[in-house]
C-alpha cells in the first residue's frame, strides 16, 4: 500500500518509518519520486568516497588521589549514576500539563525545539505520553546544550533537522525503528548551518559526530547520508535510552553507525566526499 505525503519534508521525514522504505514500501517512494518531491537519486545505493573515518573511542580523564599525589587516567562507567538531572528543568507532570511546548528542558531549549523542526512539524499537544516524551526530550536537551556551547561552533548553529515523528494514521508503526524512537523523543536528527547565510556544513556535521563520542550520555550515533534532494545531504541521528521511568539503572551503549540512502554502509561514523576527475575532495555547503 502506498502512502503519500504532500512535500518534500514530510516524505524524507517518513522514511524513518521502515515500513515506509524502498525495500518495504516501493509504492510509496516511486510516487514521491514521480510528484516530484524526491530525487531519483535517493536511489542511489553506492555512496561517494569516505574521506574520513572516527571510530568510537573511550572517555577518559584525569582523577586526583589526594591533596599533592598524582594523577590516575580512569574510564567513565556508561551507566546513568554519574548524570543527575537539573531539578529546576527536568519534567514533571505540573510543568507540562501547564506549559506544553513552552517547557524549558534546559535555560534557552524549549519541548518546541523538537516539535517544530524543519521537515514535518508536530503539534505537541496532541502526542501520545507527553511525560514520556518530555523526559526523554530533556536528554536530547542537555546533549544539544553541551554541543552548541563548544568553541568549535561559534558562528554555526546546531539545529534540529528531525524532531518527533507523528504517524499518520494509516502508518503501522514498528517498534524500535527510527520512526518509533523518535516519537518517544530518543531519536532526533541534528544538522549544522552558518550563522551568517544559514548555509548547511557537512564538515561540521561530521565535527559534531566526533564531538558527541566523547559525551557519555547516549545509545547510538547515526551520520545519515542521503541524496533524496539530487546533491549530497546529512544529518547526525542521536538516539538516547529511554529515560522516562527515571535514570537508576539507565546503561549507554555508545554505538555509532553510518548510513547512505537509509542503507547501513558502516559501523564507524564516516565523512563522505565525492570523487571529482580522480581526486578526492570533501563536498561540503
Amino acid at each position: 500500500m502506498a502512502i503519500f505525503f504532500n512535500d518534500t519534508g514530510q516524505v524524507i521525514s517518513s522514511l524513518r518509518n521502515s515500513t515506509l522504505s524502498f525495500e518495504n514500501n516501493p509504492l510509496h517512494v516511486q510516487e514521491s519520486i514521480a510528484k516530484g518531491f524526491i530525487s531519483e537519486e535517493g536511489l542511489n545505493v553506492s555512496p561517494p568516497a569516505i574521506q574520513k573515518i572516527a571510530g568510537a573511542q573511550p572517555v577518559t580523564g584525569l582523577t586526583k588521589l589526594g591533596i599533592g599525589a598524582p594523577t590516575k587516567r580512569f574510564q567513565p562507567s556508561v551507566g546513568l549514576k554519574d548524570f543527575v538531572p537539573d531539578p529546576e528543568f527536568f519534567p514533571t507532570a505540573n510543568k507540562i500539563s501547564t506549559q506544553g511546548s513552552g517547557y524549558h528542558l534546559t535555560r534557552n531549549i524549549t519541548i518546541a525545539t523538537f516539535s517544530g523542526s524543519n521537515h514535518a512539524p508536530v503539534d505537541f499537544d496532541q502526542v501520545e505520553e507527553p511525560m514520556v516524551v518530555a523526559k526523554n526530550l530533556y536528554l536530547q536537551a542537555c546533549i544539544l546544550s553541551a554541543a552548541s556551547s563548544r568553541k568549535e561552533f561559534q558562528g554555526y548553529r546546531i539545529l534540529v533537522e528531525e524532531g518527533l515523528y507523528n504517524y499518520a494514521d494509516v502508518e503501522t508503526r514498528i517498534e524500535g525503528d527510527l520512526a518509533d524512537l523518535s516519537s518517544k523523543g530518543r531519536a532526533i536528527a541534528y544538522n549544522v548551518v552558518t550563522h551568517e547565510g544559514g548555509f548547511y556544513s557537512k564538515s561540521k556535521v561530521f565535527q559534531l559526530a566526533q564531538y558527541l563520542l566523547h559525551y557519555p550520555f547516549y545509545d547510538k550515533l547515526i551520520l545519515d547520508w542521503h541524496t533524496y534532494t539530487g546533491a549530497l545531504g546529512v544529518r547526525l541521528f542521536v538516539v538516547t535510552p529511554d529515560i522516562s521511568n527515571g535514570t537508576e539503572g539507565v546503561v549507554f551503549k555508545r554505538e555509532t553507525e553510518t548510513r547512505f540512502n537509509n542503507k547501513v554502509m558502516s559501523g564507524s561514523l564516516c565523512l563522505l566526499g565525492t570523487n571529482i576527475g580522480g581526486t578526492s575532495t570533501t563536498e561540503s555547503i
